[in-house]
């Protein structure tokens, strides 16, 4: 929680498949919940980290072939299968299908920029323009 009263997750820049944020956000709002003796919503609130908890650790044990390891870490499946060959990644498959749990996956961090864009200023794109020594018609 933040000092205005909301989920730090709610306001944070989490991408919707950081469920271990999730579940951190909902443990504490049911602790805001006891607090105010809400003791049914702080209830629901942790069943539902416990069953969050329990899809995380299902997902984690999948097994996945190279394409679709490929698709979710975001490197390529050559990548991934020099990493199984040289023992960084267990393989769970076969030697000659290897099959990657989801849990051992490496991921890519994504960059995305988040800073808030400027609107557009025509005064300043002259002025731009007018600096660099071209001519406005």
């Amino acid at each position: 929680m933040n000092s205005s009263g909301k989920p730090d997750f709610a306001k944070s820049n989490q991408t919707q498949t950081d469920f271990g944020g999730l579940q951190k956000c909902w443990l504490e709002m049911a602790q805001m919940f006891d607090r105010y003796d809400a003791t049914s919503h702080a209830t629901v609130l942790r069943e539902c980290a416990k069953d969050l908890e329990h899809v995380m650790k299902s997902a984690a044990d999948r097994s996945l072939s190279l394409t679709e390891a490929s698709h979710l870490s975001g490197y390529s499946t050559d990548h991934l299968g020099r990493l199984v060959r040289e023992g960084r990644i267990p393989n769970v498959g076969r030697k000659g299908k290897p099959l990657l749990r989801e849990g051992d996956l490496p991921r890519r961090v994504s960059k995305v920029d988040t800073s808030p864009k400027a609107k557009y200023d025509p005064a300043t794109d002259a002025r731009n323009l007018r600096s660099r020594g071209r001519r406005i018609a």
